[in-house]
């Protein structure tokens, strides 16, 4: 017998409950940020594209989200969760979503978050350009900024670093 139009086929290529009133379907096409589980850093990436992922990646939707890029892939956010989170036998460090929620964002007013967003939309024009662009200046911007906003001391700052 040939199934209802109501019955188990999916409405959906995937297999999502594609109720267009409860809105889920609808988040992968809005401005995201999205993060691999295992990763030796940050590796969050920033997109305003309709783009899914599989169950080994997360994703965060919401506002704020160039400044929340900036951070999370700052090299303090990094040292931070190598130092507490959990690693696989191979050392490689698990970026769950535990891990990230419980990490300590400032919260900043827009116009104090616009410099973290002008530096990632640099870091973004580059790279539509060419995957392979050197951004390393801008990524040491960035922390220099993130190291102001946990107000850090030389010292400290050397110690994230490995210096």
């Amino acid at each position: 017998a040939l199934p209802t139009p109501n019955s188990a086929i999916p409405s959906h290529w995937l297999e999502l409950d594609n109720n267009p009133q409860d809105g889920y379907l609808q988040l992968f096409g809005q401005e995201k940020l999205f993060w691999m589980q295992m990763a030796p850093e940050g590796r969050f990436a920033y997109s305003r594209s309709e783009t899914f992922i599989n169950a080994k990646a997360f994703v965060i939707t919401g506002d704020s989200l160039k400044y929340l890029c900036a951070v999370l892939n700052s090299t303090i956010i990094t040292w931070l969760v190598r130092q507490t989170a959990v690693t696989t036998g191979m050392g490689l460090v698990q970026w769950q979503k535990d891990t990230v929620e419980r990490l300590p964002v400032p919260r900043l007013p827009s116009g104090e978050r616009a410099s973290f967003d002008g530096i990632v939309d640099g870091i973004l024009r580059a790279k539509e350009r060419s995957p392979a662009a050197d951004t390393r200046e801008r990524e040491r911007q960035i922390d220099r900024l993130v190291y102001r906003l946990y107000d850090l001391t030389e010292e400290e700052i050397a110690a994230v670093e490995g210096r």
